[in-house]
């Protein structure tokens, strides 16, 4: 806009110029309308997901400590999406097509999340044995490290016996 006022050079013959010609300056409003929204609605999902990174591990946190809540949760968001779909494809019939196509987007997409959180689940579940594995084979080399720091011991406990058994004899 400021280039076409430039243009036309700021002064009352080309603001009348503007406005004779409103459909163009409606359609550069609009554009630059649309273009600012854009910008802005990007501007805050990049927002979000900064957010969201930032909280990410507090958010895991709270997932994987309640695992039966987000069972249950996903149940009954489930059976929700179902009643609002069937309340809706047979209350408003003209837009069967369009209720039907939501509904399929909603239902992947938390079920794409539902897989999401079951991913994350299964490789928690899998670090968890891991490292429990890791403690189990580092507390049986402890294990075999003491006995065979025992049998030196009983060894070693066993010569000073004969010495001294030795030396009894001899007096």
């Amino acid at each position: 806009m400021l280039g076409l006022i430039g243009l036309i050079g700021f002064n009352c013959r080309g603001l009348i110029y503007l406005f004779k010609n409103l459909n163009c300056f409606k359609s550069l409003v609009i554009s630059y309308f649309m273009i600012y929204s854009i910008l802005l609605f990007l501007l805050v999902i990049l927002t979000l997901i900064i957010l969201v990174g930032r909280l990410w591990i507090h958010l895991s946190n709270f997932y994987h400590k309640r695992y039966s809540f987000f069972d249950l949760a996903f149940i009954l968001i489930y059976f929700t999406e179902q009643f609002i779909f069937l309340l809706l494809y047979n209350l408003i019939e003209e837009y069967r097509a369009l209720w039907v196509s939501l509904i399929v987007l909603i239902v992947v997409t938390t079920a794409s999340l539902d897989k999401l959180m079951m991913i994350s689940r299964h490789k928690r579940s899998r670090e968890v044995i891991f490292r429990s594995i890791l403690e189990q084979n580092n507390l049986l080399n402890m294990i075999k490290g003491r006995e065979k720091e025992n049998d030196f011991l009983k060894n070693e406990n066993q010569t000073l016996i004969k010495y001294i058994q030795k030396r009894l004899e001899k007096k």
